[in-house]
């Protein structure tokens, strides 16, 4: 994942993007409270023991809040999951600007790497843009998803032909344009 998010965010080590890099290595710390039987588990998991897995994120968010030093990675790691529902729904708006390349890393890193739990065979770069991309109201700022299609490697064609399902304004298609031509 860390990958991901370097060329994602064209990685420049600032302060802003250090916390980035940061919250990517440490997103899923909660984990370690998590019993290992949870985590290895080759079968679907029972709603009772989803709603443990899912607390790993809140976890790893305060254990990281609690040391002074690494506050502002607690900041932008806490919403890496938030695509799903926790520990704050990603419709609040609410998630700072940075987060939005953890949490698509995070989910390129899910989707586009073999996975001994998952049962259906990875998404192609293209399924996986479309994911990221199709909702009524787009989960990710117009920025970071341009700079996605980059990274995944989408000919210019294919990359505004999908962004165009949901963003259509004249100043979004420059845009797009812009970014991508």
């Amino acid at each position: 994942m860390r990958e991901a998010v370097i060329k994602i965010a064209d990685y420049r080590l600032t302060r802003a993007n250090q916390n980035l890099f940061l919250a990517a290595q440490f997103h899923d710390i909660g984990k370690l409270a998590v019993p290992k039987c949870l985590l290895n588990t080759d079968s679907q998991l029972l709603p009772a023991e989803r709603k443990i897995l899912e607390q790993h994120q809140i976890i790893g968010y305060l254990f990281l809040r609690s040391l002074k030093s690494l506050e502002r990675v607690a900041a932008v790691m806490r919403f890496t999951h938030v695509e799903k529902g926790y520990p704050e729904g990603i419709e609040n708006g609410k998630v700072p600007f940075d987060a939005h390349f953890l949490i698509i890393a995070d989910c390129m890193d899910a989707c586009l790497l073999d996975r001994e739990y998952r049962r259906d065979p990875c998404l192609s770069k293209e399924q996986l843009f479309e994911e990221l991309v199709s909702h009524k109201k787009p989960r990710h700022p117009l920025k970071t998803l341009t700079a996605t299609a980059r990274v995944l490697g989408l000919n210019y064609s294919d990359a505004s032909r999908i962004l165009g399902k949901v963003f259509y304004e004249d100043k979004e298609i420059r845009l797009i344009e812009k970014m991508l031509g």
